[in-house]
């Protein structure tokens, strides 16, 4: 039987990632999470939902995006952990995507009008 990898062996491997590799490693985290918990949008618009209703204010996927972002450099500003780095870069790439799709949906929304 095949061994699981500890958390400390983990964070071990992470601190071997050189900075070049920081963003193929944030790609590789993202096709992984994306499997295991779903589209990030998706999961960023229910998590935006359920905040908006225990804060009764509204807030957006947007919103919730800034918030992993601030969180990591958070911690960061704490310890050093290139994990913070790599969930940074993995959260700013997810944003990105989202606001395109945002932008193309304006585009296709004027073009229909």
């Amino acid at each position: 039987m095949k061994r699981q990898r500890g958390v400390l062996e983990d964070l071990d491997q992470l601190e071997k990632i050189s900075k070049m590799d920081i963003v193929k490693e944030a790609g590789k985290i993202m096709e992984n999470r994306s499997a295991s918990y779903g589209p990030s949008d998706d999961t960023n618009t229910r998590a935006a939902e359920i905040a908006s209703v225990i804060l009764q204010k509204k807030i957006t996927c947007d919103d919730i995006y800034v918030f992993e972002v601030a969180l990591k450099l958070a911690r960061e500003s704490f310890t050093h952990k290139e994990d913070n780095f790599l969930d940074g870069v993995c959260y700013m790439k997810l944003w990105n995507d989202h606001r395109n799709k945002l932008e193309e949906l304006k585009k296709i929304t004027v073009e229909n009008d």
